[in-house]
């Protein structure tokens, strides 16, 4: 898995670089992330601030070292290039049983367009698909257990609700979770139980980050 995506990884480089340093949204990422630390260049546009997750990291290697934040952009991207294949092979283990079918599975969505142009752009949408992949599996794991436990759906509730403060299509974590819970042969006390914490764990990372953005930045999701 890790080799081919790194054979991936090389080839989507050179294919689709010069794509990459010309995406319209772009500069706004670079703007809200120096906007994040009060850093020269810093602007916002189309509210970066409000998801600012990714803006992070790049924001504080651009206070301590200086380096412009395109570059940690692109490194937090490929980090999570990786991760999306190694869950997606993870969640393929789980539904087929079979390591062949999940390393094709890994492979079909590794090579799917979206994935293949935008992944390692300086955006935040790999960072979304990372978080929505990782919610499946969480919930997946949590459903082949005996019993479902409250605290794990509040945790992965708690992991989407975070993702969606980098991209919002990290939700599909969210509805994959409430749609597993719903379909699936318990009680209805248990499910409500279950859709309570789940959303609480959803709500809390969100209601974090307004009150801070709202406080420092005078702006909202």
């Amino acid at each position: 898995v890790i080799i081919t995506l790194t054979v991936l990884a090389i080839i989507y480089g050179g294919l689709f670089d010069f794509l990459r340093w010309e995406q319209f949204d772009t500069p706004s990422y670079i703007g809200g992330a120096r906007l994040l630390f009060g850093l020269d260049g810093a602007f916002d546009f189309q509210s970066r601030i409000t998801k600012p997750l990714v803006l992070v990291l790049p924001g504080i290697v651009e206070l301590v070292t200086t380096l412009h934040p395109r570059y940690t952009f692109l490194l937090q991207n490929i980090a999570f290039f990786y991760l999306c294949g190694i869950f997606i092979y993870k969640i393929n283990q789980l539904i087929f049983k079979d390591d062949k079918l999940a390393y094709l599975g890994m492979l079909a969505y590794a090579t799917c367009q979206p994935f293949a142009i935008f992944s390692l752009a300086i955006l935040s949408d790999a960072a979304g698909w990372f978080f929505g992949i990782a919610g499946i599996y969480f919930t997946l794991k949590i459903f082949s257990e005996p019993i479902v436990k409250f605290k794990d759906v509040a945790l992965t509730g708690f992991l989407v609700g975070a993702g969606c403060l980098a991209k919002e299509s990290a939700v599909i974590g969210l509805i994959f979770l409430y749609s597993c819970i719903l379909l699936n042969e318990l009680s209805f006390k248990k499910k409500a139980g279950l859709f309570l914490y789940s959303s609480i764990g959803f709500i809390v990372p969100f209601a974090i980050s307004f009150f801070l953005i709202q406080y420092f930045y005078d702006d909202s999701i």
